[in-house]
C-alpha cells in the first residue's frame, strides 16, 4: 500500500510465539503476499522450532562429550606410548606433566604440577596460584601424591572446570 520496500514479506525470521496457556515457544515465521479476487492479503506460515532447538542442544552436548573424551583418550594414549618406551619413572612423570598441560589447554591455566612420592614435577611455564584443580594419585590403595592444574582465577561456577578435572582423574587412575 505504501509502495515501500517489503521488510517481512518473503523473509523468514525467528520469533517467539505465545500459546493459549500463555507459555512461549520459538517459531519460524514466514509471511507471503496473496492476491485474491483483486484484493491484496497476507498469509503467515509458522513452524514450531522447539524440537529443532532441543535437537540442536542435544547435538551440542554430544559433540562436547565426544570432544572431552577425545582429549582424554589422546592424553592417555600419548602417556601409554611414552611409558612403553620410557626407562625411568622420573622421565615418565616429566612427560606426563607436559601431556596433561597440553590436554587441559585452558587459557585460564598457568601450569601443571605432579607430586609423586615427595618428588615434584612442573611444566616448563609454571606459575602456582591460589586456585587449582587437584586430583590425588593412589597406587594399590596407597596415597602416592597428586596432580595439580593451577588457574589464573577462581572458578565462578561449581562445575566450570569439570571436563579438565575428569581428564586429570583419568590420568591419575
Amino acid at each position: 500500500i505504501g509502495g515501500g520496500k517489503p521488510q517481512i514479506i518473503g523473509v523468514g525470521r525467528e520469533v517467539v510465539g505465545l500459546r493459549k496457556d500463555k507459555s512461549t515457544f520459538p517459531m519460524h515465521l514466514a509471511v507471503i503476499e496473496v492476491w485474491l479476487g483483486g484484493r491484496r492479503t497476507f498469509a503467515g506460515i509458522i513452524h514450531d522450532m522447539t524440537q529443532y532447538e532441543n535437537a540442536a542442544a542435544e547435538k551440542y552436548e554430544l559433540l562436547h562429550e565426544l570432544n572431552r573424551r577425545n582429549r582424554e583418550l589422546t592424553c592417555l594414549y600419548r602417556l601409554s606410548e611414552f611409558a612403553r618406551t620410557c626407562e625411568r619413572e622420573d622421565d615418565l612423570l616429566k612427560a606426563a606433566v607436559e601431556f596433561i598441560s597440553a590436554a587441559v589447554a585452558q587459557q585460564n591455566a598457568t601450569g601443571c604440577k605432579i607430586v609423586f612420592d615427595s618428588q615434584s614435577y612442573t611444566t616448563r611455564l609454571f606459575q602456582q596460584t591460589p586456585w587449582d584443580l587437584m586430583v590425588p594419585i593412589a597406587v594399590e590403595g596407597r596415597d602416592r601424591g597428586a596432580i595439580y592444574v593451577y588457574l589464573l582465577e577462581r572458578a565462578h561456577e561449581e562445575n566450570e572446570f569439570q571436563d579438565d578435572r575428569n581428564l586429570i582423574t583419568a590420568v591419575a587412575e
